[in-house]
């Protein structure tokens, strides 16, 4: 089950962040995620409701759609993030005990990090991926120079992620990519425009398979 789970975050490698005011409009968001490729999403604790939203959403995309928590910073957050239904969790930085807890449900685990120590000490805790946050202050080659001393690393950069630096990002290492604004796009949202919202998941995915190619 680890594994399936494992492969859902990074066989199509963009996972879209949600953080939306309610949960109005998270069903057709997320329906258009899943029609345009993606196969998981994460919604962060910040979010009304956040915990509510993800255990009914889980049923309506069971097997389909991968639904994880993020902006996990203690151990009790993963413990109810988990009873909720989280099928991968996410933190921005190390937290202890945190993959220890969720491995016990078979669930992955994306920890946050941003020196090479950081990255070091989440993998040492036991994340499944080190998310590289906030890569807004960084370039994507600073990914290639911390698995340089670190292969075994699995980087998932995070922060202000643009459709331009997918390609680079996945060409310097990148596992899989969280991206918020550009792929939430509230403008879409706000218009209910899901054929528009569905070409834009498609053209990220697009730009992510031309960094692995």
């Amino acid at each position: 089950m680890l594994n399936q789970r494992i492969e859902k975050i990074t066989a199509p490698g963009i996972i879209p962040v949600v953080r939306l005011d309610s949960g109005e409009d998270l069903y057709n968001l997320c329906d258009s995620f899943l029609q345009g490729g993606i196969t998981s999403v994460e919604f962060t604790m910040t979010m009304p409701d956040a915990l509510k939203h993800l255990a009914a959403l889980k049923k309506s995309f069971q097997g389909s759609l991968a639904i994880g928590m993020g902006t996990i910073l203690s151990v009790e957050m993963a413990r109810a993030a988990l009873d909720a239904g989280a099928e991968f969790l996410v933190s921005p930085v190390p937290v202890v005990d945190m993959a220890e807890i969720a491995h016990q449900y078979d669930v992955p685990v994306i920890m946050g990090a941003f020196t090479p120590y950081e990255a070091f000490t989440a993998h040492q805790y036991g994340a499944d991926f080190v998310k590289i946050f906030p890569m807004s202050l960084t370039s994507p080659k600073y990914l290639k120079t911390i698995c340089e001393p670190m292969p075994y690393l699995k980087l998932v950069p995070s922060g202000s992620i643009t459709i331009g630096m997918l390609p680079e990002l996945f060409a310097n290492g990148a596992s899989a990519v969280c991206v918020g604004g550009e792929l939430v796009r509230k403008d879409l949202i706000a218009r209910q425009a899901w054929d528009e919202h569905r070409q834009n998941v498609i053209s990220l995915l697009e730009a992510a398979r031309q960094g692995r190619a």
